[in-house]
């Protein structure tokens, strides 16, 4: 805010408890009081002067953007049966970014160029042009699933059983704004009139666009501006497009850094409790896994709140690594360090899945209600109409669910939650018209 205060204001405030807030400090900051905030679980970056991140001392690990789409490209080449880049703004007709770039993606399946009836899981990075470890957590994890493919009997059943889509920068404007010209540059390139660029597309997603306390900053010169409207920047209409095809049944979002593991929807939301323990508990596992915390994020807008409000998704947003742009050595320990996690989200039982088809087996965009659990914001769930697919994220237990769809009488299921997961087949039978006779 710009406002001078002391840490014992500061600690009488603000809640300490572990958020997403920033803090810069202005040189006046000692050593102490700066790691005492990151002990509080806070943000703090040191004010610098932003440059070319191709300048900076240790750039030589890191790929450039026309590196990063290089290396893809050669992974597709290395087995084009199990890769395919997909370019989101050709594929779903999405006008493209201020500086006339399109966002990208590898897709990796046994049967890429189908769409198959499996499992959809979205991975999406580099949001935060800065947060450069991020592609390399993305190019990483495409090489360790094309690399294992035959070879790793683990590698080799989830690459068969699961259709994974790697959007490695979401960002593709900002990310080259990083590299030639301020490496501490956060948001897109879209230019607001008056010399001030930049949407924060973490803020612009149209579920918490406005109307919380997360929502993102009205004022365009704001590292946190959420646009002139929702869903306004094309980077993002391409990642709903991508997910209205796919129906993610996971979507995860790495960013940097705090090393901890965000659920939905933080404090700024409200999730019914046994939704939000749930989705604590997963959260923190999968930090376990890595070694991370479990954090608590206030930012709304944002891809992954959006992901299961609109598309039941389960969402995780990952901080990773200690530094926005950590050294080489270090960068390179952090995608050691993150593949665990990876293989544990990717690894993660669906709860309740299955097909909703009627019954000459066409399938059926159905809505998925989980009875007895009463949402404040109008989330919804419903099946893939293309084949029938859905999933239903629900803590172990027997739980009651509803599938409604026009024209078909509605379904109610009582099932057995088990931590393995449960498959039902749901046959929805037409509706027979109400005829009044009187």
């Amino acid at each position: 805010s710009g406002n001078v205060i002391n840490i014992d204001e500061l600690k009488q405030k603000v809640d300490l408890s572990g958020n997403d807030t920033h803090f810069t400090v202005f040189g006046t900051g000692s050593k102490d009081e700066r790691e005492l905030l990151r002990r509080y679980g806070l943000f703090v970056e040191d004010f610098v002067k932003g440059r070319p991140f191709r300048d900076v001392a240790f750039p030589s690990g890191y790929h450039n953007p026309s590196e990063l789409l290089s290396e893809m490209e050669s992974l597709v080449a290395k087995d084009p049966k199990i890769a395919m880049i997909i370019d989101l703004m050709d594929t779903y007709n999405i006008p493209k970014t201020a500086n006339g770039r399109t966002v990208k993606a590898i897709k990796i399946s046994d049967n890429v160029a189908a769409y198959e009836d499996e499992p959809n899981y979205i991975f999406v990075s580099n949001c935060h042009a800065r947060e450069v470890v991020t592609p390399e957590i993305a190019l990483d994890t495409a090489k360790r699933l094309i690399d294992g493919y035959g070879s790793d009997p683990e590698i080799t059943e989830i690459v068969n059983q699961n259709q994974i889509v790697i959007v490695w920068t979401f960002n593709p404007d900002g990310l080259q704004y990083v590299w030639s010209t301020n490496n501490m540059w956060r948001k897109n390139r879209r230019n607001n009139g008056g010399g001030v660029f930049g949407v924060d597309m973490n803020r612009n997603f149209p579920f918490g666009w406005s109307g919380f306390p997360g929502s993102g900053s009205t004022n365009p010169s704001s590292d946190g501006y959420r646009g002139p409207s929702a869903a306004s920047e094309p980077e993002v209409q391409a990642v709903i497009a991508l997910q209205e095809d796919y129906v993610p049944d996971k979507v995860l979002d790495w960013h940097s850094y705090a090393r901890d593991v965000r659920p939905c929807y933080g404090t700024s939301g409200e999730l019914p409790v046994i939704m939000n323990n749930y989705f604590r508990d997963i959260a923190t596992k999968h930090g376990d896994s890595m070694g991370y915390k479990l954090g608590n994020a206030i930012a709304m807008g944002t891809q992954r709140n959006n992901a299961y409000h609109t598309f039941g998704a389960v969402a995780e947003l990952v901080e990773t690594a200690t530094s926005f742009q950590p050294s080489e050595n270090t960068m390179k320990q952090e995608l050691v360090r993150v593949w665990p996690g990876t293989l544990f989200w990717i690894d993660l039982p669906i709860p309740l899945s299955g097909h909703v088809k009627n019954a000459q087996g066409v399938p059926i965009r159905a809505t998925i209600e989980i009875v007895d659990v009463d949402f404040l914001y109008g989330e919804s769930n419903y099946s893939n109409p293309k084949n029938g697919r859905y999933h239903v994220w629900i803590p172990a237990g027997q739980r009651t669910v509803r599938f409604t769809a026009s024209g078909y009488s509605p379904v109610t299921l009582t099932v057995e939650i088990t931590s393995s997961g449960v498959v039902r087949e749901v046959v929805m039978s037409n509706q027979e018209p109400y005829i009044n006779s009187q």
